[in-house]
């Protein structure tokens, strides 16, 4: 059925919200774009943690974060947010922490860039943080406020008010969500605003074919995916 379907206008790919409601006042297309983009290219790499990610999902991030970096974080959308999940308490996304940034920014600092980013021994103990959580996406209620998670006081001790509207998830064909992930995605968003985007493949059989030979003339190794290669036209 269509009934569910949030981007009609993008034909290879179907998504539809698993969980959660897609906020009536933004653009459904936004997503669905960057999803058919990733969804017509290969399927999982192993990065350098030696994690087996989905290949789709690094490409729908890097889309967004290129976004991200060309409006200077006053973006609505923020992918792979690293947030320290705490006991009991709402999750801190993890700031910039460079000087620059700091002098850049002020008191309005982005999402710390670094996959890697992590309180400090001392802060982890004081806030009482028990893990570490990247969301795929962000989405946030004023995009002139960089902070992008809720009402909280920060390691440095800024205060923060509710800047976030929905948590997504976006999954691809064979991904799963754990039931740990879900648990620390709804306390960071609360479940009201935790959501998860299904994205299935509504490509034909000549479509995937055409993709696969078009993909195999680039032959990209994921080094080459920081610039990603241009997308076949589809045949009609």
């Amino acid at each position: 059925s269509n009934s569910g379907k949030m981007c009609p206008a993008v034909t290879s790919i179907t998504c539809t919200m698993e969980i959660g409601v897609f906020p009536a006042d933004e653009d459904p297309c936004y997503l669905a774009r960057k999803a058919e983009y990733a969804q017509r290219l290969p399927a999982r790499i192993t990065t350098k943690l030696g994690e087996i990610r989905s290949l789709k999902q690094i490409v729908m991030s890097g889309l967004i974060k290129i976004e991200e970096y060309k409006h200077d974080f006053l973006w609505p959308y923020k992918a792979e947010v690293v947030f320290a999940i705490r006991e009991g308490a709402v999750p801190l996304p993890m700031l910039a922490t460079s000087q620059i940034s700091k002098q850049r920014y002020g008191d309005n600092l982005p999402q710390s860039s670094n996959p890697f980013a992590r309180p400090s021994a001392e802060d982890a103990e004081k806030f009482e943080v028990v893990g570490i959580r990247r969301p795929d996406i962000i989405l946030v209620k004023d995009e002139a406020i960089r902070w992008p998670g809720r009402n909280a006081t920060y390691f440095d001790g800024s205060v923060h008010s509710d800047n976030l509207k929905m948590l997504i998830e976006v999954k691809f064909p064979g991904d799963e969500l754990s039931d740990n992930q879900e648990q620390d995605y709804i306390q960071i968003a609360t479940r009201s605003r935790f959501g998860v985007m299904r994205v299935d493949d509504s490509r034909t059989e000549e479509q995937k074919q055409y993709d696969e030979a078009w993909r195999k003339h680039y032959q990209p190794g994921s080094q080459h995916y920081k610039n990603p290669i241009p997308l076949a036209p589809l045949p009609s």
